[in-house]
């Protein structure tokens, strides 16, 4: 089944957590990852962890244009189960 927004978002958020040590708890959906001083090895590993999540495959290309947590949401909705 797939979540409503506020949740997805809400897992996306606790995926850079984890990924991100020294993350603000709760970054705003539209903040960019660049603002939030995420680097590249966890955004790599954000990455990772999302589609280990969310059971999908983001092409490197496709990651790299997503920059921020809405951005990701967005491409992730029309790829999850109904």
């Amino acid at each position: 089944m797939t979540p409503d927004r506020q949740t997805l978002l809400r897992h996306l958020s606790d995926d850079l957590q984890r990924s991100c040590d020294e993350l603000l708890q709760d970054p705003s959906p539209d903040a960019p990852f660049s603002e939030l001083k995420v680097d590249s090895l966890s955004l790599a590993e954000f990455v990772a962890r999302v589609e280990q999540r969310f059971r999908v495959a983001i092409p490197d290309e496709e990651w790299r244009a997503l920059g921020s947590l809405n951005q990701v949401a967005d491409w992730l909705e029309p790829r999850l189960p109904r």
